[in-house]
């Protein structure tokens, strides 16, 4: 009968397993005492950045300066503005500052920039001009070329270019809205096209009535009666005027009630 034989292995062999674990064991804590030494690192660089750039005291904001305004006063926008006054630099995050200008209808962008050096902020604003001024319900607003409602003004002295009269929204009016009005745009070309033609005299338009959306009333400073014109041949109506104006004499008209352009090249006085 065959005999089995056992064989047992060295005792040397024995002994490595255990110190394969030790080593292994040795090395998971190095490298756990390296990981927290490295987030202990980063936590205390965020740390003395915090403090520098956020909580140090020499950088508060002491003056804010506003570039760019030449159609409307810096009064509005100095009181949104007014909170970031003696806070630090580092608190304060540029975009916010540039959602609260871009409230107000007539700023189209801007640009902000902090300087810690000098403890201050720069405001660089890309105004929308105001093309005229409407009146409607006992109140004025500056309107931009494209209809859009600036600005409420309290009286006539801050009026920009003629005041537009006679149009009736069919909703309330205020700041930042849109008129979409036939009867405003034919108004509105009136005053683009009367800029654009050559007028050997410099005369005042005080006044643009709305009759209806092809029929306009126009007052100027200078001429004694009112004129009328048509929104279709705008463009041939003016031009036909400048020539007037170099041929006679208009702001010395006596006993006329009015100048009628909308006979083509005829010009009829009454």
């Amino acid at each position: 009968m065959a005999k089995v034989h056992s064989i047992d292995l060295p005792i040397e062999n024995r002994r490595r397993k255990p110190r394969k674990k030790i080593i292994k064991g040795l090395a998971f804590i190095i490298y756990s005492i390296i990981a927290v030494v490295f987030f202990i690192f980063i936590l205390s660089f965020s740390f003395i950045i915090y403090m520098s750039v956020i909580v140090d005291p020499r950088y508060v904001v002491q003056e804010i300066k506003i570039d760019g305004l030449k159609y409307y006063s810096d009064v509005e926008i100095r009181k949104v503005l007014e909170k970031y006054m003696n806070q630090r630099m580092g608190s304060i995050n540029e975009n916010d500052i540039k959602n609260e200008l871009l409230h107000f209808p007539y700023i189209g962008d801007c640009s902000v920039e902090k300087i810690r050096e000098e403890n201050r902020i720069i405001i660089k604003v890309q105004e929308l001009p105001p093309f005229a001024t409407l009146f409607v319900d006992d109140q004025l607003f500056l309107i931009s070329h494209t209809g859009k409602i600036l600005k409420r003004i309290p009286n006539v002295k801050e009026a920009v270019g003629p005041l537009i009269t006679g149009v009736f929204p069919e909703s309330n009016i205020e700041p930042g809205a849109y008129i979409v009005d036939d009867s405003l745009w034919t108004a509105l070309e009136f005053w683009y096209e009367y800029n654009q033609v050559p007028k050997s005299k410099n005369i005042r338009i005080s006044e643009i009535v709305i009759i209806s959306p092809e029929n306009l009333k126009v007052f100027f400073d200078e001429i004694p009666c009112e004129t009328r014109w048509k929104k279709e041949n705008l463009k041939r109506q003016l031009q036909n005027f400048s020539i007037a104006l170099n041929k006679v004499d208009l702001t010395h008209l006596q006993y006329c009630e009015y100048i009628d352009m909308r006979f083509n090249d005829d010009i009829i006085y009454k």
